[in-house]
C-alpha cells in the first residue's frame, strides 16, 4: 500500500471489520461471518463501507426478527451480493475509463491547492508591509487589488504552481 501523505484525510465511512464490530456492537468474528454469507460486500484493501454494512445489518437483524431468514433469504442474499459485486466491477471499470475520479485524488489535490494558495499569501503578507509603509489608504487598496489580481493570474497561467500530492490512495 503507498505511503499516506502527511496532511492526509482518511474517508470515514471506509473502516475495518474491528471498526465495524465495534460501531455494531458485534463482534469482529460475527462481522467476518455476515461478510461470508453475503450480508456485507467488502471494499478495497479489505475494507468495508459503514454506511452500507449499517443498512444492510439493520435490514438482515429487522429480517431475522420477523422469522423471515428461511433458505429464500440465502438466494436473495446471495443475488444481493453478485449484483454489489457486479455494481463494483462497473465502478471500478468506469474509473478506469476515467469517468469517475476517486475521493482520494479530489481530496490530495484540495490539499494541494490549499497549501499553495496559502504559500502564496504568506508570501505575500511579508512582501507587503514594506511596500505599503507610508501609502494612503487609497493608494494601499488600489496596490492590494493589482498585487492579488498578479497573484490570482500567477496561479491560473502556470500548470507547475500546483505541486500534486503524491502517493493519495485511489
Amino acid at each position: 500500500m503507498p505511503a499516506k501523505p502527511k496532511n492526509f484525510i482518511p474517508d470515514p465511512d471506509i473502516v475495518s471489520t474491528a471498526e465495524l464490530a465495534g460501531k455494531l456492537g458485534i463482534s469482529g468474528a460475527r462481522v467476518r461471518q455476515l461478510r461470508e454469507d453475503g450480508v456485507f460486500a467488502r471494499q478495497e484493501n479489505n475494507k468495508l463501507s459503514l454506511a452500507q454494512c449499517s443498512a444492510a445489518y439493520a435490514e438482515y437483524k429487522t429480517r431475522k426478527s420477523r422469522g423471515k431468514e428461511k433458505a429464500g433469504d440465502l438466494e436473495e442474499t446471495k443475488l444481493r451480493k453478485l449484483t454489489a459485486e457486479a455494481d463494483l466491477a462497473e465502478l471500478k471499470v468506469s474509473v478506469q475509463r476515467g469517468e469517475l475520479v476517486p475521493i482520494a485524488g479530489i481530496r490530495a489535490d484540495g490539499q494541494s491547492i490549499g497549501f499553495a494558495v496559502r504559500a502564496a499569501l504568506e508570501k505575500l503578507n511579508h512582501e507587503l508591509p514594506p511596500a505599503l509603509a507610508g501609502r494612503t489608504a487609497a493608494e494601499i487598496s488600489v496596490h492590494l487589488r493589482r498585487r492579488i489580481r498578479d497573484l490570482l493570474d500567477d496561479m491560473a497561467d502556470r500548470a507547475d504552481f500546483f505541486q500534486p500530492i503524491e502517493n493519495h490512495e485511489k
